[in-house]
């Protein structure tokens, strides 16, 4: 909670300052405190762990992330958790965001019923009110632009049609890698992004982004305006001559991450607003 009453009259200093390379005891105890409210307290309930665990995330994430021997998984959710604990609180900033990602790929993605929606939300709620650096975006963390460009890119992805919902997820994976992020192939998944929606929509697998574009806008059923497909274009035509992205991909590159944020942004704009276009003109995309 900001804004409290040493902190108005002064007392305790605010945070006015990003946390992006380093997290402070607030916000490693509160990720902690989440992270067990809402995934290890109900293995309490399993007084000891079965065989099955270890095909499931705690034994997955005991082997994988933790690279502890299957032998020595413990026979109590107690010293599962304790275990958990002792390495976050021994753990670099970077690897507890790590944690939190091996936690949430491991857990069943298809579970709507699952505490993961609550968890993610939690999460940004205590990141942005600890003032981090990044926010959870389809289980990964990625750097804080805007609350506003977080939310397009989370919207583009849960609502595309398989194929482009790929790319984006591969666009925003490759841009958050903090150890080796892929900028020049960062900007390709998202154009490619918009290619596969407009093949969708045009129901051409082969074509062009250029000649699908041209044909939206040609289209009876579409109500597609002149400038977004000139806009589209250039964009497209960006990524095919600057820094050679789609035709030379093995050239070195001088592409930035604000370069690679901007088109991912961008492109989920764009699939945003096609898939509202293609709604209203009764185009199913997920046929």
């Amino acid at each position: 909670m900001r804004g409290l009453f040493a902190e108005r009259l002064g007392f305790r200093p605010m945070r006015d300052e990003l946390q992006i390379d380093n997290i402070d005891s607030a916000l490693r105890n509160r990720l902690w405190t989440n992270l067990h409210d809402c995934f290890l307290e109900q293995l309490k309930y399993e007084r000891f762990f079965a065989s099955e665990y270890a095909g499931q995330w705690p034994g997955e994430l005991w082997a994988s992330y933790l690279k502890l021997s299957r032998t020595r998984f413990p026979a109590h959710s107690t010293q599962f958790t304790e275990e958990l604990e002792n390495k976050l609180d021994s753990s670099e900033w970077y690897e507890i965001y790590d944690l939190i990602e091996a936690v949430l790929q491991l857990i069943d993605r298809d579970d709507e019923d699952s505490d993961k929606r609550h968890f993610t939300d939690e999460c940004n709620r205590i990141l942005q009110e600890e003032m981090s650096g990044y926010r959870l975006v389809n289980d990964r963390f990625t750097a804080v632009t805007s609350e506003e460009e977080l939310t397009t890119v989370e919207s583009a992805i849960e609502d595309s049609p398989s194929p482009v919902k790929q790319h984006l997820e591969r666009s925003l994976a490759l841009l958050s890698d903090r150890k080796d992020p892929d900028y020049r192939n960062s900007i390709k998944e998202s154009i490619s992004a918009i290619e596969a929606l407009c093949r969708q929509i045009t129901d051409e697998p082969k074509l062009t982004l250029g000649k699908a574009l041209s044909k939206i806008e040609h289209s009876e059923r579409v109500d597609f305006h002149p400038a977004f497909r000139e806009a589209c274009s250039k964009l497209y035509g960006w990524t095919s001559d600057a820094e050679g992205i789609r035709h030379s991909l093995m050239d070195k590159s001088n592409l930035s991450q604000e370069d690679a944020r901007f088109m991912l942004v961008a492109c989920s704009t764009f699939a945003n607003y096609l898939i509202v276009k293609a709604d209203k003109a009764g185009i199913d995309l997920h046929q």
